[in-house]
Order: structure tokens, then sequence, then C-alpha cells
């Protein structure tokens, strides 16, 4: 198991053409792996959920609204995407 020192919650909507250059780039900066990515779509589709690459991202559906977005990504809802 991994024990991560940080986590990033990123809420989204519509990112589906840029979520992976923002994973690649985040990553980079954390080359020793300290940190966890979560993502939170603000959207029904998952669109942006659909189309990350990555599988070490925590990908979590939720209502729309930065906020709620954020909410959901600190409580980590046993429902994932």
């Amino acid at each position: 198991m991994n024990s991560f020192k940080f986590s990033i919650i990123v809420p989204v909507f519509q990112e589906g053409e840029r979520i992976n250059g923002l994973i690649e780039y985040v990553n980079r900066l954390d080359s020793d792996g300290n940190a966890e990515i979560i993502i939170v779509d603000g959207t029904q589709e998952n669109d942006t959920l659909r189309a990350i690459r990555s599988n070490s991202v925590i990908k979590i559906s939720s209502e729309q609204g930065r906020a709620k977005q954020m909410n959901a990504g600190l409580l980590l809802p046993e429902v994932r995407f």
C-alpha cells in the first residue's frame, strides 16, 4: 500500500482533451511519488474520466460545482467511476 504525503484534488468539467497533459505535468513535478491525484468530474457523461489514461489516478464522478466536487474528492466516496 502506498503512503502518500498529500493529495491533489482536481475538479473538472469537460476537460477530456487536456486532462492527460495535466496529469503528466503533475507527475513530473512529483518525481518522488509523494502525491495522489484525484480527478472529480462534474458532468453526467464523465467524458474527462473516460479520457484519463493513467491507472494511478483516482477518478470520481460528482455533481457539478467546484465545492461539491472538491468535497467529493475529499470524502472519497465508495462509489468511484
